[in-house]
C-alpha cells in the first residue's frame, strides 16, 4: 500500500524532481533511464542486489544517498565499483580476481590495498630468500658434480630441487605511468567570465553568471545532475556558445579540454600514432611511441586502428593528447570515466604534481579528495565557492556551522 510512498523516496533520493515523476520515459537521456532502472531494482527489495557500476550515472548526492540506502539494506549486495569512496563506505567484503585466482579479504577497499601490500611484501621476501637457497645449492651441484665422493650427496640435493614447490611473486596490475609537462607561466587570473546568461530555450541555465578562476587553483565543480555543471565548464573551455556576457582568458593561457564526447572525436580510421600525431606535429614517432607506451599502447599497439579500441583505450589515448599539448589551464570532464582504480591512482599522482590551473568535473570522490583545493557548487544556477578541501566542504553542508561559502554574483 506504501509503493508510491517508497517510490517517490527512492526516485528523489536518485536525483528525480517532483516534477520529473509525471515526465514520460521517452525524454529522459540514457544516463536517467539508467536510475530508473536502479530505483526499479530496490523497489523490489531482492533478497540479493547484483550491482555492476551501479554509481557511474549518479551524481554526488545521489551517491551519498545511494551509499546509506546500501548500508542499511537487510539483503546481499555484490557489486563490481571504480568507485574507490564508494568501495570503502559499503563493502565489507573484497573478492579480488588476481592471477588467475580469488583471493577473499574482509574489509573495506582500502583495508585489502594495505593487506594486500603486506603480503605481498612478504612473498617477496620468502622469494628472495628461497632464491638465494636454491643458489647455494646450485653451486654445490656445480662444484661437486663430478666428484665420485660426493654424487649421493648431489643427488640429494638434485631431487630436492626438483621437489621444491618455487615461490612466484604475482606481477602488480600495470598502471599508466605519465606525468604532464612543466606548463609555461599564466597571469594571476586565468579566466574570467562576467555577467554570462546561458539559456537552452525557454530553460534559462544562468542569468548572471560571474567566475574566475586563478593560477595555481584547483577546483572541483559540484551539484546535482542538471545544475549546470557541464554547460559551465564547456562555457570556460570555449566550445559552447552563450547569449551574452564575457569570457576573457588571462595573459598566456593555453587551455586544454577533455570530455567524453572527445572519445567520440577520435576518427576512428587513424591509428593510435596517427591519432596523436594530429596534436603533436613537431615530435619524432620515437617520442610519440614513448609517450604512448606510458599509456600502455605497447609494441604494434600503437597501430591498431581507433575503431577497434575498447572504451578505456579511448580514454587514454585522449589523455594522451592532452599530454602531449603543455597547457596550463585543464578542463577535465569525468576523466576518470573508463579508468580502472590502478589507473585512477596514477592520474590523481598525475594532477597532484601538474603545476597549471585546473578545473574538473568528477563523481569520483577520491579524486576530488586528493586533488581539490577549492569547491564550487553549482547551485540555481549560482557559483557559490567555497576556499577549502572537499572534506571541509562536505563538513560545512552536513553541519552548516562551518565557514560560509561566498555566491559570486
Amino acid at each position: 500500500y506504501d509503493l508510491e510512498y517508497e517510490a517517490k523516496i527512492v526516485l528523489g533520493g536518485l536525483g528525480f524532481s517532483e516534477y520529473d515523476l509525471t515526465r514520460s520515459v521517452s525524454e529522459f537521456s540514457g544516463g536517467w533511464l539508467m536510475r530508473a532502472e536502479l530505483a526499479k531494482l530496490l523497489l523490489l527489495n531482492p533478497d540479493m542486489l547484483l550491482l555492476d557500476e551501479p554509481t557511474n550515472h549518479l551524481d554526488l548526492e545521489s551517491c551519498i544517498w545511494f551509499e546509506g540506502y546500501l548500508k542499511s539494506y537487510q539483503g546481499a549486495v555484490m557489486v563490481t565499483s571504480h568507485d574507490r569512496a564508494f568501495l570503502n563506505r559499503v563493502v565489507t567484503t573484497v573478492f579480488a580476481l588476481e592471477q588467475q585466482s580469488l583471493l577473499i579479504h574482509n574489509g573495506n577497499y582500502d583495508s585489502y590495498v594495505l593487506a594486500r601490500q603486506r603480503e605481498l611484501e612478504i612473498l617477496a621476501a620468502t622469494a628472495e630468500r628461497q632464491e638465494r637457497k636454491i643458489q647455494q645449492e646450485m653451486r654445490f651441484i656445480e662444484r661437486f658434480r663430478a666428484k665420485n665422493t660426493k654424487a649421493t650427496q648431489v643427488q640429494s640435493r638434485i631431487k630436492r630441487l626438483e621437489k621444491m614447490e618455487r615461490i612466484s611473486v604475482p606481477r602488480s596490475s600495470t598502471k599508466i605511468h605519465f606525468s604532464f609537462p612543466p606548463p609555461s607561466r599564466s597571469g594571476e587570473d586565468v579566466i574570467t567570465l562576467s555577467h554570462v546568461r546561458k539559456a537552452y530555450g525557454g530553460n534559462v541555465v544562468y542569468r548572471d553568471l560571474s567566475l574566475t578562476l586563478r593560477r595555481g587553483e584547483r577546483v572541483a565543480l559540484v551539484g546535482h545532475n542538471g545544475a549546470g555543471k557541464t554547460t559551465l565548464l564547456r562555457i570556460l573551455a570555449g566550445v559552447l556558445d552563450f547569449d551574452r556576457g564575457q569570457r576573457i582568458l588571462g595573459l598566456n593561457v593555453r587551455p586544454a579540454y577533455y570530455a567524453q564526447h572527445q572519445l567520440e572525436l577520435l576518427n576512428p580510421s587513424n591509428t593510435v600514432i596517427d591519432e596523436l600525431r594530429t596534436v603533436s606535429t613537431d615530435q619524432s614517432d620515437t617520442e610519440l611511441r614513448t609517450i604512448l607506451g606510458g599509456f600502455l599502447f605497447r609494441g604494434d599497439d600503437v597501430y591498431k586502428e581507433v575503431s577497434i579500441l575498447s572504451g578505456g583505450e579511448k580514454s587514454r589515448l585522449a589523455l594522451a593528447k592532452m599530454l602531449t599539448q603543455q597547457s596550463n589551464l585543464l578542463l577535465m570532464d569525468e576523466p576518470t570515466n573508463h579508468l580502472d582504480i590502478p589507473s585512477r591512482e596514477v592520474l590523481t599522482d598525475a594532477l597532484e604534481a601538474y603545476a597549471g590551473t585546473l578545473c574538473f568535473i568528477t563523481h569520483d570522490r577520491t579524486l576530488i579528495r586528493e586533488i581539490a583545493n577549492k569547491i564550487v557548487e553549482v547551485r540555481a544556477g549560482t557559483p557559490v565557492v567555497y576556499e577549502g578541501d572537499y572534506d571541509s566542504y562536505v563538513q560545512w553542508r552536513e553541519s552548516r556551522r562551518g565557514p560560509t561559502p561566498t555566491a559570486h554574483s
